[in-house]
């Protein structure tokens, strides 16, 4: 964003929050994306891992051809993933945060806690 401002490329204000707007949608994909993989990562299972990436190509796939024919569509389903990405991520993240502290506190306090 910033080099397409500096080299004069920008006409003005909208093509400066378009671009604002990619990138934090970009980042917050990635994220979404790495702490995806992070929890699959953890399962020893091999077919989560494969499910997973299958799945993230299929994703991929259906989206950019989405963008070809119909962008708005693409748009929208794009967002949807986005935010059940996030929701999924918070959610994990909460249940990995819980497991750790469950450890950490040994077997008398998770004892306790459960009974």
């Amino acid at each position: 964003m910033i080099g397409v401002l500096l080299n004069d490329q920008a006409d003005g204000l909208s093509d400066a929050l378009a671009a604002v707007g990619s990138s934090t949608t970009a980042l917050a994909s990635h994220g979404v994306k790495a702490g995806l993989r992070m929890a699959v990562n953890v399962s020893p299972d091999p077919f989560t891992t494969a499910t997973a990436s299958l799945t993230e190509d299929f994703l991929v796939g259906a989206v950019v051809a989405l963008i070809v024919t119909h962008p708005w569509i693409a748009l929208g389903v794009s967002m949807t993933l986005l935010a059940i990405g996030i929701t999924l991520v918070v959610l994990l993240w909460r249940r990995v945060r819980a497991a750790l502290g469950n450890q950490r506190a040994g077997p008398t306090r998770a004892r306790s806690a459960g009974s």
